[in-house]
């Protein structure tokens, strides 16, 4: 490279660093003082549109007080926005005098949000209250949420987190939270499972709940100056332990019924579609927990609903199949759609269920799956005990079936759904489904028995026939052949038809040997005008 030209390349290097570095300088200038606006807002309306209007790294200051009307919704804190908010000694007051329902918080942060409240009064009166809502009644937290001033009081909730319900990430450095209430859990602050919290000493405290009245924790919490207790890490492995029970069940399945030799291919098969059913049903119910720590997926979480809806009553059905292969089942198959058409409705209304704003709400159609479930499974039970006729010892399996499903029912109402990635009815219904296998494989085991003694029986009649006709059949032929050489010679024909070589012919496709034989004795009998020959013949 010559000298000329590498001078010029110098320059031009300088130049393009000069130019980036007077960019960046406008850049900050710019932030900077966009970071110091303050809009003057006083309407509700107008604090919304100044959140949505305010450019990424702003402070909104308020310089009065702010209250909503009855047909304001919550603040709302869009995706991707990096806001301070600064209540200077005001208060916003979401007014919320009766409930509305879940979007009467006053706040929501959304995922992937990041908001800092401060208050920069020298009294610090700054106050955020007046919130009702069935989750986070002052604030909904599912992004970035920094408290550095200001209070959170005179909220409530019927459910979750009366002062603020965090589901992302909370930071509570400065500021207070009191007096709030919740009809469940979490009368301050209800950290959720999945969400990291880290609070100051002191900063929450008299609330009211029935659970946790100040934090109730099943997430991540961690005190300034104090100890972290990291309950995701233990949820973590309490998701292992609920899951490996299901696993190990389904894989002893799998490979009891590859290794039965009493099932024919057709039973195998359905026995092999319950079995990837069942996986499916707990890939759903995992799939489930994920998705509600990701509410904004509220599409593919209602569509995963209704899948698990639709699978339970299906894999009942494929029972029936295993137990009457040669019965179509038009009937149970016609109420499995039927079911599965009722909870599609939830793509468009919410007579089963809805998710609004991330949250399960039930509609009154909403214990349709578990009514046909229960329907089925009792008709499962009927048609075993009607085909099989199974001894009283053996009842007390799908008996015990029952009463574990209907266990596990009762269980996934009470205990909180999102604390176990694996509800109870899904384990029941793995523990059931081997269950229900072994007690009909008992059943075909001894079907097949009976099969057996049965052919048994019949061996051990021709043994005692055959010496008694073997007899005869000379005895009959010696007396003949000096009387009667023409039925001489039909004795004769009749023996060949009952010997080994014949009664192979008939085993494979000529009748039943058995039958021949003892209508040979019977026409030998016929010859010797004996009285046994008009007897019926019969096996």
């Amino acid at each position: 490279m010559s000298k000329r030209l590498f001078n010029r390349v110098l320059c031009i290097a300088v130049l393009m660093i000069l130019t980036l570095l007077l960019i960046s300088a406008s850049i900050c200038t710019i932030k900077a003082q966009a970071a110091e606006i303050s809009p003057d807002v006083n309407t509700w309306s107008a604090l919304q549109d100044a959140i949505k209007n305010t450019e990424s790294g702003d402070t909104i200051v308020l310089n009065s007080d702010v209250t909503a009307a009855v047909s304001d919704i919550a603040l709302s804190i869009p995706d991707g926005t990096v806001l301070s908010l600064d209540l200077n000694g005001h208060t916003i007051n979401r007014n919320q005098i009766s409930p509305k329902g879940s979007e009467g918080s006053v706040i929501i942060v959304q995922s992937g949000a990041v908001l800092t409240i401060k208050d920069s009064s020298e009294d610090a009166a700054g106050k955020i209250t007046g919130g009702y809502a069935s989750h986070g009644g002052g604030i909904r937290n599912n992004g970035t949420l920094i408290v550095e001033g200001g209070c959170i009081t005179g909220n409530s909730v019927k459910e979750d987190g009366g002062g603020i319900v965090n589901y992302g990430v909370l930071v509570l450095e400065g500021g207070t939270v009191t007096a709030n209430t919740s009809y469940d859990d979490g009368g301050g602050i209800y950290n959720a499972a999945h969400g990291y919290l880290t609070v100051a000493k002191d900063a929450v405290y008299g609330n009211n709940a029935p659970n946790g009245a100040d934090i109730c924790n099943v997430g991540s919490i961690k005190t300034i100056g104090g100890d972290t207790f990291d309950s995701v890490a233990l949820n973590s492995a309490f998701t292992m332990l609920t899951v490996l029970p299901a696993l190990a069940l389904l894989i002893v399945l799998f490979s009891s019924v590859r290794l039965d030799n009493y099932l024919d291919k057709r039973q195998k098969r359905f026995m092999y579609i319950i079995t990837v059913l069942v996986l499916t049903l707990v890939i759903q119910n995992y799939m489930d927990t994920w998705l509600y720590h990701h509410g904004s997926l509220t599409m593919l979480r209602t569509i995963n609903s209704i899948y698990g809806y639709a699978v339970r009553p299906a894999i009942l059905a494929m029972f029936l199949h295993i137990i009457s292969p040669d019965r179509r089942y038009r009937l149970v198959w016609a109420l499995v759609g039927v079911n599965t058409a009722i909870y599609m409705t939830a793509l468009f209304s919410p007579i089963t269920f809805s998710y609004p704003n991330g949250h399960f709400i039930s509609g009154p159609l909403k214990d349709v799956c578990m009514i046909v479930s229960a329907i089925l499974f009792i008709y499962c039970i009927y048609m075993t005990v009607k085909v099989f006729r199974p001894k009283q010892k053996e009842t007390w399996i799908p008996v015990f079936a029952l009463v574990l499903i209907s266990l596990s029912v009762v269980l996934d109402y009470t205990v909180e759904y999102n604390e176990l990635p694996v509800s109870f009815l899904t384990i029941a219904v793995a523990i059931s489904c081997v269950m229900y296998y072994i007690w009909l494989h008992l059943q075909f085991v001894r079907k097949h028995e009976r099969a057996l003694q049965a052919e048994h029986r019949i061996q051990i009649m021709m043994t005692q026939i055959q010496p008694h006709f073997l007899f005869n059949t000379l005895t009959t032929i010696r007396a003949l052949i000096g009387k009667n050489q023409k039925a001489a010679s039909h004795t004769r024909q009749s023996v060949q038809r009952v010997s080994p070589s014949e009664s192979g012919i008939a085993e494979s496709g000529g009748g039943d040997p058995c039958f021949k034989r003892n209508r040979a004795y019977k026409n030998l009998r016929r010859d010797r005008n004996d009285p046994f020959s008009e007897y019926p013949c019969r096996i």
